[in-house]
């Protein structure tokens, strides 16, 4: 991901190849490492639905976790 923040132009091209063969097979891609708002952007324009990485939260226990979700409704 790091060199999407570049605007590495072969980088891109990788991931965006990936997230059409993946698409081709009616698989799901998740967006691994995303950082940066760059990245969040670039993934997203490439047509990645799912991201994981710092960009959206640091690790944490599972309590922590849930404690924070549970207002969210998203766990119960």
């Amino acid at each position: 991901m790091s060199r999407l923040d570049a605007g590495d132009a072969r980088a891109y091209a990788t991931v965006e190849m990936v997230n059409r063969l993946a698409g081709a097979f009616d698989l799901a891609v998740v967006a691994e490492g995303v950082e940066t708002g760059a990245q969040h952007a670039a993934v997203t324009a490439i047509g990645c639905r799912q991201g994981q990485g710092w960009r959206y939260g640091r690790p944490a226990a599972l309590p922590a976790l849930l404690s924070t979700l549970a207002p969210t409704g998203v766990v119960r």
